[in-house]
């Protein structure tokens, strides 16, 4: 009994936090790859959500400021 309690304490102690770094990491690098795709969703979605055109406040592709640099959208 005593062998279990302590593999359950190293699994929730230790390798839990190795396994949910690991998790983390490999889930991020999903999404990057999902985002340079340009398939990973940027929006809110449902019922009467209209999503972003190109160029629209809030998308990500309008000027800063008149000095800004065109942004390729």
């Amino acid at each position: 009994m005593a062998a279990l309690l302590l593999g359950f304490a190293v699994d929730v102690g230790l390798l839990g936090h190795v396994r949910h770094a690991r998790d983390q990491q490999v889930d991020y690098a999903a999404l990057r790859g999902d985002l340079a795709d340009g398939i990973a969703p940027v929006g809110g979605s449902g019922e009467g959500v209209k999503p972003l055109t190109s160029g629209s406040p809030g998308s990500g592709c309008a000027r800063s400021s008149a000095r800004a640099p065109p942004r390729r959208c």
